[in-house]
């Protein structure tokens, strides 16, 4: 859902370049005034603005924006080299967020020079990801164990990770998955 998110949002970026030097063709598209009157750009006119209407935009321009073709076909080149924030915290438990916040900032650098060497596609998207909050706080959570209710946290009172809410992804080119190990020991070295 990320990567998606990142094709979806790099492609309408790039889009709104090619169709006008100062972006007025998102302003555009993309104002409450289209959902009031016909609002004009070029020679195209918009009211009510459908996903259709981007739609139309985006495959018209798919051969000037490669994203525009692995998002509508679905063909993605990346995957997450990580996929949750349990996997997250497991792989990187011991670093506290600021050495996570420098692995971030190094990331993409490193593991586009491990591709690189390796002669895989320099394809790297490591995407930040913003915590929702929580509503369950600690001893919500109670489990019925023979007729007694158990609080969840004192049956498993591993550091809770919640407290930590820095959080990114990592998406790598699909070819590079069996180096996932060595990337993610790699990773951890810039904390």
């Amino acid at each position: 859902m990320e990567y998606e998110q990142y094709l979806i949002t790099t492609s309408i970026s790039k889009l709104s370049k090619i169709e006008s030097d100062n972006e007025e063709f998102s302003k555009t598209l993309f104002s409450i005034d289209s959902f009031y009157g016909i609002n004009n750009f070029k020679d195209y006119s918009f009211y009510l603005p459908t996903d259709g209407d981007l739609l139309y935009f985006l495959k018209k321009n798919i051969e000037k924006i490669p994203e525009v073709k692995e998002l509508l076909t679905r063909k993605y080149l990346n995957k997450a080299l990580w996929k949750t924030k349990a996997e997250f915290s497991h792989y990187l438990s011991e670093i506290d967020d600021n050495g996570r916040k420098n692995i971030y900032k190094q990331a993409e650098k490193y593991l586009n020079s491990v591709f690189k060497s390796e002669g895989l596609p320099e394809t790297t998207v490591v995407k930040e990801i913003k915590i929702k909050t929580i509503a369950i706080q600690k001893d919500e959570i109670f489990i019925d164990l023979d007729g007694e209710d158990a609080s969840f946290t004192n049956l498993f009172p591993e550091k809770d990770d919640r407290d930590s809410n820095y959080y990114f992804i990592p998406f790598i080119p699909i070819q590079a998955l069996h180096l996932r190990k060595k990337l993610i020991s790699g990773l951890r070295q810039f904390k």
